[in-house]
């Protein structure tokens, strides 16, 4: 965040106000966006990325050329298709028409084939298994100068955290988080506690049921019965 100061044309930097920042995430995401289209460059994916949370998902390496195979097709249907959508603040790729009669949505046209990249750098007899591995990816970053928080790393698995919420690839679930759920039920038994609520602790109730509803559609309605009663403002 650069600040204008005085009338001679002198400003300040603020380097550590980056997340305090209303814009600061969009401004952010303009760089991560560009690391990530590098990571794909390079043939390392299906990447995710949500501001700076990144989720990097590996294949095996003999499911590789049936996958690109996939993304060849998917390439070619999303041009077919319109190819980018711009709906609300969401950037999204649109494809072939789903059973449902929705449109399958993807994060980035398919453009890019995954590589092969155990022969860039030493790896595990397991990571040898997979298309690239931890350190493919740190390789890259190292380059780029991109300081990742390890002790926020998650091992490559079946079941993860992303945005929220817990993927399960084997089982083809979205689901919350033991703790997050042992977290929102508090939030709703404080609030029932209670006659009276100030617009700050609405706010607050309302991201977290906003939140779950993402993955829980027919939460909807109760989220709505619990948190649109009757409401007195307090100053």
């Amino acid at each position: 965040m650069v600040v204008h100061i005085s009338d001679n044309d002198s400003f300040a930097i603020d380097t550590c106000a980056a997340f305090g920042l209303a814009s600061a995430s969009g401004i952010y995401s303009m760089v991560g966006d560009a690391a990530a289209e590098i990571f794909r460059h390079c043939g390392i994916g299906p990447l995710s990325k949500w501001v700076d949370d990144h989720l990097f998902i590996r294949l095996r390496r003999e499911a590789l050329p049936t996958y690109n195979l996939c993304r060849a097709q998917w390439a070619s249907e999303i041009i077919s298709h319109g190819g980018r959508q711009h709906s609300g603040g969401r950037l999204w790729f649109k494809g072939a028409p789903m059973p449902n009669a929705m449109p399958e949505q993807f994060d980035k046209d398919a453009s890019k084939p995954l590589l092969d990249l155990t022969s860039t750098s030493p790896r595990s007899p397991h990571d040898t298994l997979f298309a690239y591995c931890m350190a493919d990816i740190d390789d890259i970053s190292l380059e780029l100068g991109i300081p990742w928080e390890k002790e926020k790393d998650v091992p490559f698995q079946n079941i993860f955290p992303f945005t929220g919420f817990s993927w399960n690839i084997s089982a083809k679930t979205v689901s919350l988080p033991d703790a997050k759920k042992t977290k929102y039920l508090a939030a709703i038994e404080e609030w029932n506690s209670s006659p009276t609520h100030t617009l700050a602790e609405t706010r607050k109730l309302y991201g977290k049921l906003l939140h779950a509803c993402q993955i829980i559609p027919k939460g909807k309605i109760l989220s709505l019965s619990t948190i649109m009663q009757p409401i007195h403002r307090i100053p």
